[in-house]
């Protein structure tokens, strides 16, 4: 864009100006990196991967449940069969609880 810029006829203050928008929207990153913590448990270590490989996968939610280890989905299961709290407390206890199974 900064050679067409060059070799196309402008009045100067145009030029300027598009010259500074370009170099702007190449400075600014659209999509900045986001920190996202790596399961150190290895029970949910490979589901957690295939997230990260693709979020956007045909592998479901279903099917990444699913591949948790027995003990862990019993007792995410039992978490919300037997709710002691109201749904956004045990929402809460339930996110707190895979966040202790991560780093």
């Amino acid at each position: 864009m900064l050679l067409h810029l060059d070799a196309t006829s402008m009045p100067d203050d145009l030029r300027l100006r598009t010259r500074r928008v370009v170099i702007e929207l190449l400075e600014e990153d659209p999509h900045p990196a986001v920190e996202v913590p790596v399961p150190a448990d290895g029970r949910i270590r490979a589901p957690a991967d295939d997230v990260m490989r693709d979020p956007e996968s045909e592998f479901s939610w279903t099917r990444r449940y699913e591949a948790l280890p027995a003990a862990v989905r019993s007792e995410l299961d039992t978490m919300w069969d037997n709710p002691a709290d109201e749904p956004e407390d045990l929402a809460t206890r339930y996110e707190d609880r895979l966040g202790k199974l991560g780093p």
